[in-house]
């Protein structure tokens, strides 16, 4: 039936080039205003007066999954978490007046924006406010966590030592090796963490304090005297505790650490806050594991800006890559291609299928051609398996977030005689150019068709750049009919976001006990930017002049490491224990990496550590390498910390004290005074926006690379290499 769809599309396609038609559907000719399409606060508002309650009710009203990734945060009370922005930072006059319509939880200041838990049916009046400009439910974030290497694995005994859990990293990433050879274990050196929750899972096996006494969390009572406990700066109810997983890979390669904690689960605009909140406490490295399918594609949003406010002070920042790619499935066309992302540079808009379904509001509309060459095709259709998880795909256009001109609706088809709707796509914020779509309830396997439809009602924008991704569930896509890159148009990269727009250094993963070829699920690259950064108090950003390639990932941690509680549990040899897959165990892998490298060389700069590690990583097997370069796969390769030390200068020896010569008479021995040496001045504090009124003082600049430095990189890696001159924090002791 799809192909049917493409020879109608292409008889259209002529009638146009010969002048007989419009190229929209019929009513293109109509001069109409221009609407936006309901948003998702407005969709809820309605399912709520229509009797819709509760998370389950009003996810099936909307067309979002009700749990997992891209799902409603709904408390207790039936309050959905969601931001309130407003054109202006709000004044304390505007705050009462969303205080009589919602419960305030926080009042940002990244973004004039208000965090609020809010009963559905009061979103639209919420929106109604004085100033407010948009209403956005905060979607629940993904995780860099993957059960899809859930396989039993050979047991690996504990080493006698204080831990009850091995440290399974340390053989591929050869951090025991570097941590013996060079004396360290991440002492002086501050990592934080950002994940869902640290503390407040209800179904975690072990608690922080058990976490403790079996030596894999530092704190009092830690059987290896590591005796700093975690610090939590913010929590997040109803979490998994994965924040406690990372801690612990951190603790275990670099045990030395002090690791600080801070959920990034309560929206974009709240993890950027937070991402400030762990530098003002000191943090010299920050790791997370989040994806929002908010944050927009083509362009760095509010989270990429604080990641650049912290490492503008020095901080190093790492991030998961994601677990979205899909593999093409044995014994189709796609077979072994990775094929999670389409893009191409521009719209191109022809013809609909007179089967698609349009909103009776939207009076002329056209669709996306989704073949690369000469042909018509409006239909990208696909394969697609029922999985136990709803699978749930993400639509992103090249617009500058609060300029959003264009209005899409990705919608799904099965392939029936008459081709049915599955799902229609939601806009979770009217600001971010970001649309996205669950299959729910599960389809059977069977081929689907993709259509992207927009809306030409009124003034339409000049054509955009579009991508379409898995963000939940990419096994669920067993293969797409347009595989290959064509014409422009690119396929396989899906990694978003500040996950790969270049903020943070974003870390592919590999398996503990196979390292060399990344997880079949490790999102691939590259990242695009047509934008300059977001800034909300400022105008729409402008286009830079040609598009930019952001290398993502740029390195490969390992995944599968023991925990005591986290994630997946296996029976190995009779013994239950708990392995933690996905890039999420991977990014803080890494991470701790940079902490040993940090303590070795204090005075290299984020920059200099990660010139080293990329140079000095060890080589991987890149799967797609008939479709995809390596660097786009698993960047650099796998980390090597006893090759990166090894590369990086000596630390600076302490003077032996110079012999003083006898005297040839007895003199006087000065008499003791009481001045003190003075104190150095505090270095100014940085002027960037703080998430607390304390902050602390940067330290001064990082000395340029040493020449030891330089050349063993040369030698090393045998590359040329830059660097930027960064303000160093200074660390705590």
């Amino acid at each position: 039936m799809f192909r049917a769809a493409r020879s109608v599309a292409l008889a259209a396609a002529l009638i146009v080039l010969a002048g007989a038609a419009p190229l929209a559907s019929p009513a293109a000719d109509a001069a109409e205003e221009t609407l936006p399409p309901p948003s998702l606060a407005d969709q809820l508002a309605d399912a709520a007066q229509a009797g819709a309650s509760g998370a389950e009710e009003l996810a099936d009203a909307v067309g979002l999954p009700a749990t997992g990734p891209g799902s409603l945060q709904v408390d207790d009370e039936g309050r959905v978490s969601a931001t309130l922005t407003f054109a202006t930072r709000p004044s304390a006059e505007q705050i009462d007046a969303v205080r009589q319509l919602a419960r305030v939880d926080r009042v940002y200041r990244l973004s004039p924006s208000v965090a609020v838990a809010v009963s559905p049916a009061q979103l639209s009046a919420l929106a109604a406010l004085p100033g407010v400009v948009a209403v956005a439910p905060d979607l629940r974030a993904a995780v860099g966590t993957s059960s899809s290497s859930a396989a039993a694995r050979p047991a690996t005994a504990a080493a006698e030592s204080c831990r009850s859990v091995p440290v399974d990293a340390d053989e591929p990433l050869k951090t025991a090796l570097a941590r013996d050879a060079f004396d360290v274990d991440g002492s002086g050196v501050t990592v934080g963490i950002l994940s869902d929750s640290y503390a407040t899972s209800a179904t975690a096996t072990t608690t922080p304090a058990e976490d403790v006494s079996a030596g894999v969390l530092p704190g009092p009572g830690n059987p290896c005297g590591y005796d700093t406990p975690v610090e939590v700066l913010a929590d997040h109810p109803g979490g998994s505790d994965e924040g406690r997983g990372m801690a612990q890979i951190v603790h275990g390669i670099a045990p030395g650490a002090r690791i600080l904690f801070a959920s990034g689960f309560g929206g974009m605009i709240d993890m950027a806050e937070n991402i400030l909140a762990l530098a003002d406490a000191g943090a010299d490295i920050i790791v997370d594991d989040i994806s929002y399918v908010t944050e927009p594609h083509f362009q760095q949003g509010i989270v990429s800006s604080a990641i650049e406010m912290v490492k503008a002070d020095g901080v190093a920042y790492y991030t998961s890559a994601g677990n979205a790619n899909a593999v093409g499935a044995d014994g189709t066309p796609s077979e072994g291609l990775p094929i999670a992302g389409w893009q191409a540079p521009e719209y191109r808009g022809v013809a609909c299928p007179e089967w698609v379904w349009v909103p009776e509001e939207v009076v002329a509309y056209d669709c996306l051609d989704f073949d690369p060459g000469d042909g018509v095709d409006p239909v990208q259709t696909v394969g697609l398996l029922a999985t136990p998880s709803a699978p749930t795909f993400a639509l992103g256009w090249g617009e500058p977030q609060g300029a959003v001109a264009s209005h899409f609706s990705l919608q799904l088809y099965s392939d029936e005689p008459v081709p049915a709707l599955v799902a229609a796509g939601v806009t979770p914020d009217p600001q971010v150019p970001m649309e996205m779509l669950t299959v729910s309830p599960v389809p059977t396997d069977g081929e689907y068709g993709f259509v992207v439809v927009r809306d030409l009602t009124g003034d339409v924008a000049p054509p955009p750049a579009v991508w379409i991704g898995t963000f939940g569930n990419g096994t669920a896509l067993a293969w797409r009919e347009y595989d290959r890159d064509a014409g422009g148009d690119l396929v396989g990269a899906v990694i978003n976001g500040h996950n790969g727009d270049g903020s943070g250094v974003s870390v592919a993963a590999a398996a503990w006990d196979y390292p060399w070829e990344p997880e079949s699920f490790s999102s691939p690259g590259p990242g695009t930017i047509l934008f300059e950064p977001y800034d909300p108090y400022g105008p729409p950003s402008a286009a830079y002049p040609e598009p930019m390639t952001v290398a993502a990932p740029q390195i490969t941690g390992v995944d599968g490491e023991r925990t005591s509680f986290f994630e997946s549990p296996f029976d190995e040899d009779g013994e239950v224990v708990y392995r933690f897959y996905g890039t999420s165990a991977a990014a803080p892998s890494v991470a701790a990496v940079h902490a040993l490298a940090l303590e070795y060389a204090p005075g290299a700069s984020p920059a200099d550590i990660l010139t080293a590690t990329e140079a000095t990583a060890a080589e991987m097997n890149n799967p797609y390498w008939r479709v995809m370069p390596d660097a786009h796969v698993y960047g650099a390769g796998l980390a090597d910390a006893h090759a990166l030390l090894a590369a990086l200068p000596d630390p600076t020896p302490t003077p032996e004290p110079t012999p003083t010569p006898e005297p040839t008479s007895p003199e006087p021995t000065p008499e003791p005074t009481s001045s003190q040496t003075a104190a150095p001045s505090p270095a100014a504090a940085s002027d960037r926006p703080s998430a607390e009124p304390a902050r602390l003082a940067a330290s001064g600049s990082t000395p340029p690379l040493s020449a030891a430095f330089l050349a063993a990189l040369l030698i090393a890696g045998g590359v040329a290499i830059t660097w930027t001159r960064r303000t160093r924090r200074r660390r705590s002791p």
